[in-house]
């Protein structure tokens, strides 16, 4: 057999071994990635299961509940998103926070009363918002 021959012969096969060799590790590469996946989810569900069973006992898991509520509301219901964001988050009584937000000019306050309930879930009892101006 001639060297063309062999070629003819043997390329094709060198060419899908190396495609199935490719997809192989690409597969293999897909399923330790998914696995590293679960795992993660696995380790926050754990953390996030034991927030959940300290939210009225740990201070910290409380505010941070507290905190997480008020930011995810700012993002879905707050319009004047421009200026300088916000300046800060505190906490003035329990449960109640205090907001303040940079503008052109003011700052705009918004203070949240908030309760927890058996569940750890957090629930608005009122929002007030206020503005200071500054300046004319």
């Amino acid at each position: 057999m001639d060297r063309f021959t062999m070629r003819k012969i043997i390329i094709p096969y060198v060419n899908n071994f190396f495609f199935v060799f490719c997809f192989f590790q690409t597969s293999f590469s897909y399923a330790l990635g998914q696995q590293e996946i679960i795992r993660e989810n696995k380790r926050e569900a754990s953390v996030v299961s034991s927030q959940n069973e300290n939210c009225k006992s740990n201070s910290i898991v409380t505010s941070k509940l507290l905190i997480n509520f008020i930011l995810n509301d700012l993002v879905a219901k707050y319009p004047d998103s421009g200026g300088g964001g916000i300046t800060s988050i505190k906490e003035v009584l329990t449960n109640t926070y205090e907001v303040s937000i940079a503008q052109e000019g003011r700052e705009d306050i918004l203070r949240y009363e908030l309760a927890i309930d058996e569940v750890c879930g957090v629930k608005l009892l009122k929002k007030t918002e206020s503005t200071i101006n500054y300046g004319h």
